[in-house]
């Protein structure tokens, strides 16, 4: 349920231009039916979230998966959303994505770093993804996901397909692989273990997201070329249902590994 009360405890950062929240597990930023819970009809709330706001016309930037969290970023106005909406169309957004991950992977297959260059499933167009496999323990891995490209799924899917598949990610789970089925059950037992009653959620996560030569003076083309006023990197602290899966699974090491993840 979205709430202005909600909405304004997710507010990570706002400027005269954008406002950046952290998105929580389960927001649907926009469904099929256009429903009223979805963000992107909701929209209207912020306004009311503070003063500053009341005079917004916010839109959305991009776009989130529902199951996704982490970094959303929402224009103040037409023509900001338009112009940054153009960055992320050029590729010129930096997105760093992190992922708890079931790592099937054996011998050569399983390089520490890559790229993944693919076609999506239904349109066909390419997916570039690079990533950077950080820990690996007993058959769970955490990955950095920098994606190139930004299709529908496109990290999930490549990241199921290359047998990294995201904890928690029931559509594109590995049900036909048996190993697979064993870490999964591992898995739910250690988490059950960690915090009775708490399920294994998908753990794919928008960490930090990046504009460049953030300032609006001349054609977006000058800005890049001439800015002065540098980079605006956003990050998104990592959501509570991480820190119980990070105990449960890298036990002696889950402090330092937040400790990484922490946005400083």
């Amino acid at each position: 349920m979205i709430s202005v009360r909600g909405l304004r405890r997710a507010i990570i950062h706002w400027d005269e231009h954008v406002i950046a929240i952290n998105k929580w597990r389960n927001l649907a930023v926009q469904d099929a039916f256009d429903s009223k819970k979805s963000l992107v009809q909701n929209l209207g709330m912020l306004k009311s979230v503070a003063p500053e706001f009341k005079g917004d016309q916010p839109r959305l930037i991009h776009r989130l998966d529902q199951t996704t969290t982490g970094v959303l970023l929402i224009g103040r106005n037409p023509n900001v959303t338009g112009r940054i909406s153009k960055m992320f169309e050029k590729g010129l957004v930096k997105k760093e994505y992190v992922g708890l991950c079931h790592d099937l992977r054996e011998g050569n297959d399983a390089n520490k770093r890559g790229t993944w260059v693919t076609t999506h499933p239904i349109d066909g167009k390419e997916m570039r993804t690079n990533f950077e496999v950080v820990y690996s323990i007993k058959g769970i891995a955490l990955v950095h996901f920098y994606p190139q490209t930004g299709r529908h799924h496109q990290i999930r899917i490549q990241a199921s397909t290359n047998l990294l598949p995201i904890l928690g990610d029931k559509r594109y789970a590995l049900e036909n692989h048996a190993m697979y089925r064993t870490q999964r059950q591992r898995v739910q037992k250690l988490i059950a273990r960690e915090e009775p009653g708490h399920g294994v959620l998908a753990h794919l996560h928008a960490h930090k997201l990046t504009l460049p030569s953030y300032f609006f003076e001349g054609t977006l083309e000058e800005d890049q070329q001439h800015g002065t006023s540098g980079d605006l990197e956003i990050c998104a602290p990592i959501p509570n249902h991480w820190h119980v899966s990070l105990n449960a699974l890298f036990k002696g090491q889950s402090q330092k590994i937040l400790a990484n993840l922490s946005c400083k």
